[in-house]
């Protein structure tokens, strides 16, 4: 809610803008993907580590206790906000972020779960309370000053990769390896040498020249890149490539093949001690095909970790009922 006026001794309080929900369920909606920026082409430096290029085998090492740091959203609604003025986009959504660590054995952590009511065009929302069974479910509003029709989504994912980051400094100095699984390490900030890597599992950019994308094809299980560097302003990030599984016959070649990438402030020494554990670690965690549809780069812990994180977020069907029904019930919050 925004600010209050006073006049007379009697305060005077932004009316909440009415919600109109969108009848098609969530699924339909916008993708998954925040939107493509256009961006410049980064510089890239291929020769940090070595000049010559092919294909690093590390020598295998004791078995290292890994933290895996994921997260996932819902829309549990879109809507229309309208206040006397203005129409914009809205959503309620939810996100659940937590770490599993693996050593000995595997153990998921508490899940940060957070509710939002996101409003887009600078619109200013109150906070909304439903009750779904036994549990309460608090949305916390959150105003967005554009009203593109992907804005109210845009900063759901941006609420998560946040919540992320803030995890992975909280975890960096306990495990021998931090792994965020949700790609490039843009909400993270490095501190020193913390052990916090981000690993892309959808080549979605090429970075390397053709000659040097040939080594990433014919890589071995266990087996990595030489690091290089890159950034859109400056070279601000280290990466490499691993192979974590071999693609079955007729799959591409990038098939078990995901890029690591840590901020450049680690130091290009720490950078190459982490690039050769996460070769001989993180094959061990590659899924099957059987058991994931995203096998092999969604890695095992990850995949359970998922689940354990969308079943916190509670029933979809019946959260989106209970959010209908307040709505019914407030006349939209009018």
């Amino acid at each position: 809610m925004g600010d209050s006026g006073t006049g007379a001794g009697v305060i005077y309080w932004p009316a909440m803008p009415r919600l109109r929900f969108d009848p098609w369920e969530p699924d339909y909606g916008t993708s998954d993907l925040l939107d493509a920026e256009d961006a410049p082409a980064p510089t890239v430096d291929a020769s940090v580590e070595a000049s010559e290029w092919e294909a690093l085998t590390p020598a295998s090492s004791e078995r290292r206790e890994v933290c895996f740091i994921d997260g996932v959203r819902r829309v549990e609604m879109h809507l229309v906000a309208e206040d006397d003025e203005r129409t914009a986009p809205a959503i309620f959504g939810s996100l659940a972020v937590a770490a599993v660590r693996c050593g000995e054995r595997s153990e998921i952590g508490e899940p940060r779960i957070a509710r939002r009511l996101i409003i887009g065009g600078g619109i200013a929302g109150s906070a909304v309370s439903v009750n779904v069974g036994s549990a309460r479910l608090d949305y916390e509003p959150l105003s967005v000053a554009t009203s593109g029709p992907r804005d109210a989504v845009n900063r759901l994912q941006q609420e998560m990769l946040t919540t992320e980051a803030e995890l992975a400094r909280y975890m960096a100095g306990e495990p021998n390896l931090v792994v965020m699984r949700d790609g490039p390490l843009t909400y993270y900030h490095q501190v020193g040498d913390e052990p916090v890597l981000g690993v892309v599992k959808r080549h979605l950019t090429t970075y390397l020249d053709a000659s040097r994308m040939k080594t990433v094809y014919g890589m071995t299980s266990g087996q990595r890149t030489p690091i290089f560097a890159f950034g859109n302003q400056a070279l601000e990030r280290y990466a490499w490539y691993v192979r974590i599984a071999q693609p079955q016959p007729l799959e591409q070649a990038l098939v078990g093949v995901v890029r690591c990438e840590v901020r450049c402030e680690m130091g290009l020494d720490r950078a190459v001690a982490l690039a050769d554990m996460t070769a001989s670690t993180l094959p061990r965690y590659a899924s099957d095909s059987s058991r994931d549809p995203r096998a092999p780069q969604n890695l095992y812990p990850v995949g359970a970790l998922e689940n354990t994180l969308r079943h916190r977020l509670g029933h979809g069907a019946l959260v989106r009922r209970a959010l209908t029904s307040h709505l019914h019930a407030t006349g939209g919050l009018n």
